[in-house]
């Protein structure tokens, strides 16, 4: 747990980082826990899911050991927001549904 190489190893030989071991847990949700904040980072540049629930309905989210992991978590759903907005700009939506959008953003 927390070894930084190990996880870079393992992500370029495409293991499956959504996979699930004891009470549901996957490596995010053990980085997580730990407060293995480069580990956290890589697993998510790896598409590592921060919605999956364990075997008690939590979440990573849930379970976060440190401030330093919260903020990738804060910057992670930052990204995501931005994006999306960004591929809804791209789309032809009426003026009205994009101000809702916007609010929301």
């Amino acid at each position: 747990y927390g070894n930084v190489e190990v996880v870079r190893e393992l992500i370029a030989a495409n293991a499956d980082v959504n996979i699930k071991a004891m009470h549901g847990w996957t490596s995010l949700f053990r980085a997580s826990y730990n407060g293995h904040a480069e580990v956290v980072r890589d697993l998510l540049a790896a598409n590592a899911d921060v919605n999956i629930k364990d075997e008690d309905g939590w979440t990573v989210l849930d379970v976060v050991g440190n401030d330093r992991v919260l903020k990738i978590f804060d910057s992670y759903r930052k990204k995501i927001l931005t994006t999306t907005f960004l591929c809804l700009m791209k789309l032809e939506i009426p003026p009205e549904i994009n101000r809702i959008i916007c609010e929301l953003v």
